[in-house]
């Protein structure tokens, strides 16, 4: 039932990769196919229509800009605006420029992984309307083989906190957020204009402490998501055993030619093909004489499959190439890749683009059988061992020089050690070296050790200190910090308060370059940031703090600890301990 209160919806496409579905940093979600052979963002606008919705933003990121001219979507009659985001300013910061197209009427909020089907859309805004609250957040009952992501509600079904926790810890939430809101324009006027902003960690928390009303609606049927590699085999392939003749899309973009085959226009098959459903063939392709299509299957537009080759359970999608005598099995091939004569691939994932692919090694070095990866590299492919051999032999090397130069160091600076111990000493009360709990590779907490550069009961202190700090978003940084001693300020001035962490890279807690070792409370604003960055031991110094120390704005180092995890090599931590020299002497 369409509904004339409620006709602007906001799809949050964009932002940056994430480490735990790795398949998205070389297409962005919206644009997998699903049983169908549609794309996700046609289902998600197919049930906005149904709801009534007329007016739909979708923000991108500029990474994948290329994609929303992709014709494979099918707008359904909505009037759709393309906002290009730069993916740094959080899920709550990318919704600030969009006051005017909200209007002054409540808008729906969704992450373009949720998947619709079975949601009513009508029952959660009535649910907004009646009760009027700032925001409405979408719950659901936590299951086991969820991901963490805990909402804490009074007894009223008020939210009181709703944030994404690490895997190493244990999820206590009773209800987990669907990546579905309503938000009221209001929230947007109260949003500051610059400077990192998540919409979980912080606008949520900030509403609460201002009084504003949030208020959950408890959906009995869990929303679906694509959330993992799992997930989107999952979801695709239960879409074709069960229910697709029901799907509309199929109706009206398909023809059913045998028992549980669908074809696309201007589709050529061979009469020598065989072809064996659940399978579904997309337009403009091409199945040539003895090859074998084995479902459930997706063929996406414009793929040809050459003569005796094999397709089984594979989502294979659009404009690829399938030589004579391939064989692809239970793998996704991505847009416009080839598979070679003769060659057999199985439980993989094939990518096109090689930076991408690099950027998705990086941030999970090592495959499981579902992940294994292979590289389209002008009609060649790459083996799914060679990211992880040479991920492998990155990572020794680096541990060489790291023991090596840090066992080095703390003989060499031993005098130097006992004078700086001394001279704080003297100076005031407490111990010499501050040691902390910090989050290590994959999240693993380890002690943390640096000469102490503040008064004794520093932390305590930091509370009535937070409404100064110098840096946006999570983190706390003063430049003129009243708890600095005055050797303090020294050691913080040439650095020598890092020297003591030269245990923890002998230990093998940190490396000499890598992302700051961070406590786990600050890294809870930006779940794919953190994780992203505890894929790799944390480091003395790092690309942020050579590249952008001077900025004072969280999405730069954002962008630095990203672009340093995806693109790490033994070079690059080279010209950053070059740089640190440098800075040191400057």
């Amino acid at each position: 039932m369409e509904r004339d209160w409620q006709t602007k919806t906001v799809i949050l496409a964009g932002g940056t990769s994430t480490a735990k579905f790795p398949l998205a940093n070389c297409y962005p979600k919206f644009t997998f196919p699903l049983a169908d052979g549609e794309p996700v963002l046609s289902h998600l606008l197919y049930h906005l229509k149904k709801s009534g919705i007329r007016d739909v933003a979708v923000v991108t990121s500029d990474s994948h800009n290329h994609h929303v001219d992709d014709r494979s979507v099918d707008s359904n009659g909505l009037d759709i605006s393309w906002i290009v985001d730069d993916g740094l300013r959080g899920s709550a910061g990318a919704l600030r420029p969009l006051e005017d197209f909200v209007g002054r009427a409540p808008f729906l909020v969704l992450d373009a992984s949720v998947l619709l089907d079975g949601v009513d859309l009508s029952s959660i805004m009535a649910a907004h309307e009646t009760h009027k609250p700032s925001v409405t957040v979408v719950v659901e009952d936590v299951r086991d083989d969820q991901a963490a992501d805990s909402v804490e509600l009074n007894g009223m079904g008020t939210i009181l906190n709703d944030q994404q926790i690490h895997d190493l810890h244990k999820n206590s939430g009773a209800m987990l957020s669907s990546g579905l809101y309503v938000f009221d324009p209001c929230v947007l006027r109260e949003m500051d204009d610059d400077g990192y902003c998540d919409l979980k960690e912080q606008l949520l928390p900030a509403l609460h402490r201002s009084g504003r009303l949030m208020r959950s609606h408890r959906v009995a049927k869990p929303v679906g998501r694509i959330a993992s590699f799992g997930d989107y085999m999952q979801i695709t392939r239960h879409g074709l055993l069960n229910g697709l003749a029901d799907q509309p899309s199929i109706r009206r973009t398909k023809d059913q030619i045998h028992d549980r085959v669908w074809i696309g226009r201007n589709v050529e098959i061979s009469p020598q093909a065989c072809l064996r459903g659940p399978l579904v063939i997309g337009n403009d392709c091409r199945i040539d004489a003895g090859a074998r299509i084995i479902g459930p299957s997706i063929i996406c537009d414009g793929t040809h499959v050459g003569q005796h080759a094999l397709v089984q359970e594979s989502m294979v999608w659009r404009r690829c190439r399938i030589d004579r005598r391939a064989r692809v099995e239970k793998s996704v091939l991505g847009n416009e890749c080839s598979v070679p004569k003769g060659t057999s691939i199985q439980h993989s994932v094939v990518v096109k683009n090689a930076k991408a692919a690099a950027r998705l090694a990086a941030v999970r070095p090592g495959s499981n059988r579902h992940e294994r990866l292979w590289v389209d590299q002008r009609g060649r492919l790459q083996p799914p061992h060679y990211p992880v051999i040479a991920r492998t032999l990155h990572d020794t090397c680096k541990r060489v020089v790291d023991f090596v130069v840090s066992l080095v160091g703390l003989l060499l600076c031993a005098p130097l050690f006992a004078l700086i111990a001394a001279v704080i000493k003297l100076e005031s009360t407490g111990p010499v070296v501050y040691v902390q709990q910090r989050c290590g590779k994959g999240g693993e907490p380890f002690n943390f050790y640096k000469f102490r550069t503040m008064v004794h009961n520093a932390e305590q202190m930091q509370n009535r200190l937070k409404s100064s700090s110098d840096v946006s978003g999570p983190m706390f940084k003063m430049n003129d910090d009243p708890r600095v001693t005055r050797i303090g300020r020294f050691l913080r001035a040439t650095s020598m308060d890092e020297l003591p962490q030269l245990f923890n890279v002998l230990k093998g807690d940190m490396s000499l370059v890598g992302p700051r070792p961070l406590v786990m409370e600050e890294m809870k604003c930006c779940p794919r940031w953190r994780d992203i960055r505890l894929k790799v031991r944390p480091g003395i110094t790092g690309a942020w703090q050579v590249y952008g120390r001077d900025s004072k704005a969280f999405e730069d180092w954002i962008k630095h600890d990203t672009s340093y995890v995806q693109h790490s090599t033994f070079l690059l931590d080279l010209r950053i301990l070059a740089r640190t020299v440098i800075a040191l002497f400057q």
